[in-house]
């Protein structure tokens, strides 16, 4: 209330108005309460007290009386501070105050009294040593900037602790209090405080949950979490904690024994039980000195008690088996980094990143809903950088807190570059590089250096022999290894055999520092995990592609290297599968390595599986880095050869031009080479690539002229492939029995080379060409048998070819919804190659089947998109067929003089190509024919 008082005006304040009265009255209730015994009512009014202040007195005030006054009230605070640390140390909470004694001391570093006090704690709290080096510290830092020693109390102190003095124990030396027992000592509780924004791990919540309502008339129930640094792991059994707090009333105790600190001393077996005996409240003079006599005080007391105990940052069953306590009604959760199967009757539970959904809501609480709202898309990438790893969500929330300024997009680009990652997520005392440091710093040292190696993979998963190779060790060390990171959750297992690095994880091993030498044996490990590629991507293809040519009779030399084994090819597609991605940055680190002969070679092996699985982007990509390095070694043979490849993934792009340009690029160096294998080479892919832009006669004379040279030299698979092409022209020009003949032939030269996906494209070919000759049945055989290998092989772009051509067969058939359903099906697998001449020849099918329907709008605007396509790549025969049925549906249609435009477009598309202006009646013949044979081949 405000009143006048003249000449002014004057603030009535009443006692609960102002905190420095509250003050001052709780320190008055906490001296009496002390005198009379009720030490628990004294620490809770002194730590009341000491709770409200927010900081010094009048800090932002100047003037000697007002300086002078508040330096009498801030030593009045400090003072208070020191009394409730003494009385929480002679409760047997001594672990418990080390982390507020050391803030004090470095606020207030020469105040002996606070220093004597953090040795007391680190004394009682089992660290001994911890307190010497303390001492130490403090008295070179007092002989350097002052020029003086310790005060004699501060001497005897250290020197009690040198002697393991009982003094030194909680009440030693006094009779306690029988008529005022601390109420800690009836009902210990030292929790750590629940997270208010506690979120997520719900599945493993109600694990714990479920574990403590389980009944157990033997012993306790046991619940270990384990996972990496910076997962939630402690967060979680606190939380765990303060939930079951009320079903255990007899105490709630946390120990944290500090395995994975580098900078404090793990706690024993022998210091651990002594600090829960303190907390349980048995006084100091009391506790045994041996560890087989705190163990059985420790069973003593807990042996009809109901209580939970915690037990932190645990390395292994050993540093805890003694401290479980033996009571049915007891419940003891453990937390390490380290997987802990040791524990007879435990629960295990193992914790990994939190899904992006529950990432997203952490995100959501620590920063509040409307600032996610306002980024959605920029938060969930901040997650995904973050890995989605708890404690890395919680220092990008905690930055993004202290600069209000900042976007969360900006952070999140900040976040994007590898190398500075680790640096951004850092705040305070929180540092995800510290959090992984712990778990580094813990293993051995060939466990260390180990793990740096295998960090150098640059995939996303590895297997057990890419790891032997990085290693330079057998499969079995490699395997012992890797079960041995899994064990410390360095390490992460999603399906059997396969094996991958955290983000952070890998960031935090590749930003250690490393000198000359360790550079060195990195390089090493490197060049033999490029080489491990090479040979198990070349027996890839000896499997899926038998009889390729070498051309070149001097391979690349092999050391023994282990390769991944695969009987089949089911394995060798599940291996390609699993690796695909890797292998393209095995050919970026070999690049770096300047490895320029094993990028060309692992870029033609791999060029095959990619060809055959339609990634047709990445075979681009991966045929340009072969051209490159191959131009970098300066070999014509493998340049020529990488050209070829790199012709046929700009065909599969719809770079026609450019592929024909490569290709002759290519042509050159095989005639300069005097190579008549790679002329025939270039010549097949030439006729492929001609018969596309609609030079049919021309195509066909590079196919007849590649396809003899291949059997001179006796290139089955090469043969056939020309064959299977030229099966194709002839059938499109009207030479149904050449086409016969060569798609016959083609299919023989498949099956005896065992090269079963130019056994697919022969058999849809060869069944075009039956069709030629309305042959149904011989057609349905035989795309019966390609569908079959389809299946087996699972390469999208010969599996759409197939369903055209079932689809072209039903047609005919007169089974127009079913031909529908198949083009369909074609459509959405090309649609995902994204290759346009595919896609405006499936349109143009569809365009026919629905005709066939009636359906001719839907047919007009089919063609249409097929003309439209077809024309932006040069699609020359695609566009005059589009052109072609766009006249018939429009003649369907009544609009004569449309038709009549659509008709003149294509036969000038013709007339442009040297076709005759009835090629399409002739590529397609009557339809009046039997089918009732046919019933067997459409199952």
């Amino acid at each position: 209330m405000i009143v006048t008082d003249p000449p002014g005006y004057r603030i009535v304040l009443e006692e609960r108005h102002l905190d420095l009265i509250q003050f001052n009255a709780l320190l008055e209730r906490a001296r009496t309460a002390a005198g009379e015994g009720r030490v628990s009512d004294a620490v809770e009014d002194l730590q009341a007290g000491v709770d409200l202040w927010r900081g010094p007195i009048l800090s932002e005030v100047h003037g000697a009386p007002l300086e002078a006054a508040a330096g009498v009230l801030n030593e009045r605070w400090l003072t208070a501070n020191e009394k409730l640390l003494g009385m929480r140390l002679d409760s047997g909470q001594a672990a418990e105050s080390i982390g507020e004694l050391r803030q004090l001391v470095e606020t207030h570093p020469y105040r002996e009294t606070l220093r004597s006090l953090l040795l007391l704690a680190l004394y009682r709290s089992g660290r001994q040593a911890e307190a010497v080096r303390e001492f130490a510290s403090f008295h070179a830092m007092l002989a350097e900037e002052l020029g003086v020693g310790p005060g004699p109390e501060l001497v005897s102190l250290h020197e009690l602790i040198l002697h393991n003095s009982p003094e030194l124990l909680p009440c030693a030396g006094k009779e306690p209090d029988k008529a005022f027992p601390p109420q800690d000592a009836l009902h210990p509780h030292n929790l750590p405080y629940d997270l208010t924004d506690f979120n997520g791990r719900k599945r493993e919540l109600c694990q714990i949950l479920d574990q403590s309502s389980q009944t157990s008339r033997r012993g306790p129930r046991i619940v270990v979490i384990d996972g990496m640094g910076g997962s939630g792991k402690t967060a979680l059994a606190v939380h765990a904690a303060h939930r079951l707090a009320d079903e255990y009333s007899d105490g709630q105790l946390y120990l944290d024994l500090r395995a994975f600190d580098p900078d404090e001393e793990t706690i024993t077996p022998e210091a651990a039980l002594g600090i829960l005996l303190r907390a349980a409240g048995i006084p100091g003079a009391d506790i045994a000195d041996d560890i087989h006599g705190r163990e059985a005080q420790w069973r003593r007391w807990a042996a009809h008690k109901s209580v939970i105990l915690v037990l932190d940052n645990v390395v292994n069953a050993t540093q805890v088996r003694q401290l479980i306590p033996p009571s049915p009604g007891s419940f003891v959760i453990v937390a390490s980094r380290s997987r802990i199967v040791e524990l007879d009757g435990a629960e295990s539970i193992s914790l990994g990143m939190l899904s992006p959904d529950e990432s997203a809501e952490l995100l959501t609480r620590l920063l509040g809903q409307t600032r996610v709202m306002a980024e959605p898309e920029a938060t969930e990438e901040l997650a995904a950088l973050c890995g989605h790893l708890p404690l890395a969500l919680r220092v990008v929330a905690a930055r993004l807190a202290k600069r209000r300024h900042w976007t969360v997009r900006h952070l999140a680009e900040r976040l994007r570059d590898k190398a500075y990652r680790l640096d951004e997520l850092n705040s305070g005392d929180r540092s995800v590089a510290a959090a992984l440091g712990m778990s580094y710093e813990m293993m051995p040292t060939t466990a260390r250096d180990d793990f740096r190696l295998l960090c150098l993979h640059p995939g996303a998963e590895f297997d057990v022999q890419a790891s032997a190779a990085l290693l330079g060790a057998d499969v079995a060390h490699a395997e012992e290894t890797l079960e041995y990171l899994l064990d410390v959750h360095l390490l992460q297992q999603w399906e059997h055999g396969r094996y991958s690095f955290h983000d952070l994880v890998k960031a935090f091993a590749r930003a250690l520092p490393a000198d000359s030498s360790e550079r060195c044996v990195q390089e090493r490990a490197e060049e033999r995990l490029v080489l491990h590629y090479h040979a198990t991507i070349e027996r890839v293809c000896d499997i899926l592609f038998p009889g390729r040519v070498a051309y070149t009779d001097t391979p690349v030399a092999m050391p023994d290297i282990a390769v991944t084994p695969m009987a089949d090819a089911n394995e060798a597609l599940d291996w390609l599968d699993s690796e695909r991605a890797g292998l393209t940055s095995v050919i970026e680190l070999a690049n770096r390595q300047s490895m320029y002969e094993h990028v060309a070679r692992i870029g033609r092996a791999l060029s095959f599986c990619l060809h055959g699985q339609g990634c047709y982007a990445e075979f681009e990509d991966v045929a340009w880095a072969a051209v490159t390095a191959a131009r970098s070694a300066h070999d014509p043979m493998l340049l020529c050869v990488s050209l070829v490849n790199l012709s046929v993934a700009q065909w599969q792009r719809d770079q026609l031009r450019g592929a024909v340009d490569s290709l002759q690029e290519a042509l050159e160096l095989a005639t300069a080479l005097s190579n008549a294998q790679l002329e025939a080479a270039c010549l097949s892919r030439l006729g492929v690539f001609t018969t596309s832009l609609g030079n049919l006669r021309t195509a066909k004379i590079y196919l007849v002229r590649a396809a003899e040279v291949h059997f001179a030299r006796a290139s089955a698979r090469e043969e056939a492939e020309a064959l299977t092409n030229l099966c194709f022209v002839n059938q499109l020009m009207g030479d149904h029995d050449s086409s016969l003949r060569a798609g016959e032939r083609a299919v023989d030269l498949a099956r005896g080379g065992g090269d079963q996906s130019v056994e697919i494209t022969a058999l849809a070919n060869l069944a075009k060409a039956h069709l030629g000759r309305n042959e149904l049945g011989n057609a349905a055989r035989h795309l019966s048998a390609a569908w079959e290998l389809c299946r087996k092989l699972r390469i999208p772009s010969q599996t759409a070819l197939v369903l055209m051509s079932m689809a072209e067969l039903r047609l005919r058939a007169g089974r127009h919804e079913d031909a529908l359903a198949c083009a369909t099906t074609a459509l959405d697998i090309v649609r995902e190659s994204c290759s346009v001449s595919r896609q405006a020849a499936v349109e143009n099918l569809l365009g026919s089947i629905l005709r066939e329907q009636g359906k001719f709008h839907a047919a007009l605007r089919k063609h249409s998109r097929a003309a439209r396509l077809s024309g932006s790549i040069g699609l020359a025969i695609e566009r005059a067929r589009a052109f072609h049925g766009l006249a018939i549906a429009s003649t369907a249609m009544g609009r004569i003089e449309l038709a009549a435009r659509w008709r003149t477009a294509s036969r000038d598309s013709l007339g442009a190509l040297g076709l005759p202006r009835g090629f399409f009646w002739r590529a397609e013949p009557s339809r009046t024919i039997d089918i009732g044979a046919l019933d067997g081949c459409f199952a």
